[in-house]
């Protein structure tokens, strides 16, 4: 995965004379770390490297998290006075690696100073972090049985089941890989399966693109449409050959995605980059990953499905950091994961979660071990009530990435039982105003777009929704008005999803005001007993 963040930049001239380090050098440059390694070592135990072979080798085992390995290395190539800067900050994350915190932030504050391309700030603020961290209490994490030698991405769950990306073989340059050559091999195209009932059953893709990889892919509730990411690597148009956003159709039964278009903000629209679309349970929110010249590094950006159409996508300011945050992933409606390395973690990429309450993310908080780890962590979603689903490129795995399951102790973690007592704690009555008899509803019914959200995740909670008028009027009229009022915003959430019993209609007329200041009252007094309150009723 590194190679997708940090370019190589080893523009170094090699040693041919043995084919042994030639292949080595070959692999290095189809971006196949592992063997690269595995060749670059062999050599380096019969003759001496170059200095140039040995940052290949560095960089080969840095790059599949091989860290005692590559610490080692980096550890004598620092000690360089000419070396790259590059490796001062590899030798610094095979140092937090080991555990040696206070060398990482020395190694961090030289690489500062040597160059700016990578915030170290927030590793230097890791290493203090580290080491209070507890890791998390589980049940069981251990790898997805279906993995192969190749890579293998989680993905979005739908339905009874979830998606799944697997690398089918190709190299860079278009060229079948032999199985045995492969183990660990980097930036291959990659195809989607669906796996329900422990049955792995592969997507069939019709589309007139001719290489692609397909690397997310997201269903739209209760339709046949979906999301997906796709990339034409071997397109000659380097536009095209960049990840994009394109719609279609998943026909569950036979398993065919076609239909394939552009989405309608796929990014061609704007020359950004853009992927790993994830919608939530409800269908009405998309969340994705843009970049492009207007982001720092990726960004996470929110596109809402309103009066028939999705809303130009806007950057989630309260989650994008300076550096890269990507792979969002929803469960439900309220909760996101994604991944980021701008935020304190163990150094590359760590995954994260957020609560969303319909209009705002917030409450960001860190997986410890063994969910994320030194090496690239992303795409987590649960896919039971205390199981998730991840991918990680961390050292003991099968192949280059691979997907991981784990299950939660109950007492540690019950994301809808975290999502109900924050609600409930930060809860406040809600208030709709109406004009002057009139009962018909303003715009602003949206702002219960979190009650609804609520409301659906816990069908034995109920509203009160308590009516009043102003003063002016019949007692008798202002009571049939106000329970006209309150019908209306329960017509309101209903037709928005709420059961129509867990609503109460309180009708309370002109009783009961919010100022309490009868025929004196001002215009502005009589506004604000135009109202009805929504109030929680919890079970």
């Amino acid at each position: 995965m590194r190679n997708i963040y940090f370019i190589c930049f080893l523009l170094f001239s090699f040693n041919l004379g043995a084919q042994s380090l030639s292949e080595a050098n070959e692999y290095f440059d189809k971006y196949e770390y592992k063997k690269a390694a595995q060749l670059f070592s062999e050599c380096a135990k019969k003759k001496h490297l170059s200095i140039e072979n040995y940052k290949r080798m560095a960089y080969s085992y840095f790059t599949i998290s091989e860290f005692e390995q590559s610490y080692p290395l980096t550890d004598s190539l620092t000690k360089l006075k000419t070396v790259e800067p590059y490796f001062i900050y590899m030798h610094g994350m095979a140092s937090m690696y080991k555990g040696n915190y206070a060398q990482a932030k020395e190694l961090f504050s030289l690489y500062k100073i040597r160059d700016d391309k990578f915030d170290v700030d927030v590793l230097i603020h890791s290493c203090d972090s580290i080491p209070l961290w507890k890791p998390i209490d589980f049940k069981e994490n251990k790898l997805f049985k279906h993995n192969g030698t190749k890579a293998d991405l989680s993905g979005q769950k739908s339905m009874n089941g979830f998606f799944i990306f697997q690398e089918d073989g190709k190299d860079s340059l278009g060229m079948t890989i032999l199985e045995e050559q492969v183990d660990a091999s980097e930036l291959l195209t990659s195809e989607p399966f669906y796996v329900t009932n422990n049955e792995v059953r592969p997507i069939k893709i019709q589309s007139t693109l001719e290489s692609i990889t397909l690397t997310s892919l997201a269903n739209i509730p209760k339709t046949s449409e979906v999301v997906v990411t796709i990339a034409d690597l071997l397109s000659p148009d380097e536009v095209k050959r960049a990840p994009h956003l394109y719609g279609g159709k998943l026909d569950t039964i036979t398993n065919v995605l076609s239909d394939v278009q552009p989405w309608i903000y796929s990014g061609f629209e704007d020359s950004t980059a853009c992927a790993h679309a994830t919608i939530n349970e409800s269908g009405n929110k998309i969340v994705f990953t843009k970049m492009g010249k207007n982001t720092k590094g990726a960004d996470l950006y929110l596109s809402n499905f309103e009066n028939g159409s999705w809303s130009k996508p806007v950057s989630i300011i309260s989650l994008n950091s300076i550096d890269d945050d990507m792979y969002p992933l929803f469960s439900g409606d309220s909760i996101l994961t994604f991944s980021s390395n701008g935020r304190a973690g163990y150094g590359s990429l760590d995954i994260y979660r957020c609560s969303f309450d319909g209009l705002t993310f917030s409450g960001v908080s860190h997986y410890s071990e063994p969910i994320n780890s030194f090496a690239d962590d992303f795409n987590f979603t649960f896919i039971g009530k205390e199981t998730g689903i991840y991918s990680s490129n961390k050292k003991g795995g099968i192949g280059d990435d691979d997907i991981y399951e784990i299950t939660f102790k109950p007492s540690i973690i019950n994301p809808k039982k975290e999502a109900y007592d924050r609600f409930v704690k930060n809860w406040m009555d809600q208030k709709v105003y109406f004009d002057y008899a009139k009962f018909s509803l303003k715009k602003d019914i949206y702002q219960l777009d979190s009650l609804v959200a609520f409301l659906k995740d816990n069908p034995s909670c109920k509203i009160a929704i308590e009516a009043h008028t102003d003063s002016r009027g019949e007692t008798l009229y202002n009571l049939y008005l106000s329970d006209f009022r309150a019908k209306n915003i329960k017509a309101e959430l209903v037709e928005k999803g709420i059961s129509a019993t867990q609503i109460l209609v309180v009708p309370k007329g002109e009783t009961d005001p919010q100022v309490s200041c009868k025929a004196e009252c001002t215009e502005a007094e009589h506004a604000l007993n135009r109202v009805a309150i929504i109030k929680l009723k919890l079970p």
